[in-house]
């Protein structure tokens, strides 16, 4: 696995215990119907070829950051900004299409000079790309930040200290 926080790990440790015990492909899948953690419906071609996927993972069946290009979201084609709380900036990242726009935060110490969202907007903009790699990284290795004053959570943060 590559750099993101893969959420089907903790099923891993289940599909190689049905290894060990000499589950064919054909009856790991069967576990995976009818397991109520798992729910694949062998109706859905989609479903079966994922649950594939899991399987050859967690036996190591495939490259490391295979598993990657279904863990979402895949990517950050840009940001926009979206409110102001006590820590910082809060911006909307957009994702492709058929992925879900999350929200991350600016920490104001992050940028110390800016007076506002629109100051902090045009600092990030000049290094869109590094913005946009930075805060998918970020998505998918750190813990979300609830945002104060708000029912809101940032699922990146970007501060000083980073």
């Amino acid at each position: 696995m590559g750099w993101k926080r893969n959420p089907w790990l903790h099923h891993y440790q289940w599909i190689k215990y049905l290894d060990e015990l000499g589950y064919s492909l054909e009856m790991k899948l069967e576990a995976f119907e009818k397991n109520p953690a798992t729910k694949m419906n062998r109706d859905i071609p989609e479903e079966v070829e994922f649950a594939k996927v899991l399987i050859k993972d967690a036996l190591g069946q495939l490259p490391p950051s295979e598993i990657d290009k279904y863990i979402l979201p895949s990517e950050v084609l840009g940001f926009s900004p979206a409110f102001e709380v006590s820590e910082g900036y809060v911006f909307n990242a957009h994702t492709p299409e058929d992925e879900p726009d999350f929200l991350f935060l600016v920490a104001h110490d992050a940028f110390p000079n800016a007076k506002n969202i629109d100051d902090v907007m045009k600092s990030l903009a000049s290094v869109s790309s590094t913005v946009n790699q930075l805060v998918l990284q970020r998505y998918h290795t750190r813990h979300p930040y609830g945002l104060s004053g708000t029912q809101e959570v940032a699922r990146a943060k970007i501060s000083a200290a980073d």
